[in-house]
């Protein structure tokens, strides 16, 4: 990968209210027997550091770090300088200890080159790369044999009391993921699927386990933000006026039947 140039854009950014209030889900949702492995792994460092790309607000972080003691550093990574100021306000206190860096996440082999941490970890990240992207961060790890715990890799979506379009919708949504941008086409749900291929070529190890939201039909903030992505990205997959009535029509009975919502992901464990 160092020979192909890889075009660089600005992530798609998220907004602290969104980041706030999937965290208890992704809290419920997450692998414990991978998150014990990752700290087992800590533990025997020399160095007891990990670092968080793509931080984010800290979530992942203040998840972590009240079950894994002993960590002397939580490095924080993302290119969003807001969110890396509202995570360093967030840990002012020194509890735990956390260093905030405003980065693009495809330097990684510089940061690791900086400060080489024993676990490197990663909340909802990567299924919003591009194959070219994810193997260049991939690439980096196995020649630094970092591990990784990536987290809450989105995989598909359901609602229990299902309506004739949602298969539709939902097909648009994630082809709305999956769409061509300068850096390559997105990897969406396809990321975990595309991750083990490019680990197992790289001769890494993966252990993978369901992460899953159970979004209750009362739970109309969660289920308003996803409704709002939705919203905004849809249309831009549909080329008529009739498919974009059809999308309007679904997005009304939507709203107006509320639902369990359930969410599938996977968190994978890599190892070198």
């Amino acid at each position: 990968m160092a020979s192909k140039k890889i075009s660089r854009e600005a992530p798609e950014g998220f907004d602290q209210s969104w980041l706030a209030c999937r965290a208890p889900y992704d809290q419920e949702a997450r692998s414990e027997h991978l998150a014990t492995l990752a700290y087992e792994t800590v533990t025997q460092a020399e160095y007891q550091i990990v670092m968080d790309l793509g931080c984010g607000s800290g979530n992942n972080v203040a998840f972590l770090s009240a079950r894994w003691p002993g960590v002397q550093t939580w490095l924080g990574v993302d290119h969003d300088p807001a969110l890396v100021a509202a995570a360093t306000l967030r840990f002012a206190d020194g509890k735990p200890e956390f260093e905030g860096l405003v980065a693009d996440l495809l330097d990684l082999g510089e940061l690791l080159g900086e400060r080489q941490p024993a676990v490197l970890i990663a909340n909802a990240v990567f299924d919003l790369f591009t194959q070219d992207m994810m193997a260049e961060i991939l690439e980096v790890l196995s020649i630094s044999r970092t591990p990784l715990l990536s987290t809450l890799l989105y995989t598909g979506m359901v609602w229990e009391d299902a309506l004739p379009d949602d298969g539709w919708v939902i097909g648009q949504y994630e082809a709305h993921m999956m769409r061509q941008r300068p850096s390559g086409r997105g990897l969406g749900p396809k990321a975990p699927e595309v991750i083990a291929q490019l680990v197992e070529a790289l001769g890494g190890t993966l252990r993978s386990e369901p992460s899953l939201w159970r979004v209750p039909a009362s739970d109309q903030h969660l289920q308003g933000h996803l409704l709002r992505f939705m919203e905004g990205s849809v249309p831009e997959m549909l080329s008529d006026a009739a498919s974009q009535q059809r999308f309007l029509s679904w997005l009304t009975a939507r709203r107006a039947t509320p639902s369990v919502c359930t969410v599938h992901h996977l968190d994978q464990w890599i190892t070198w």
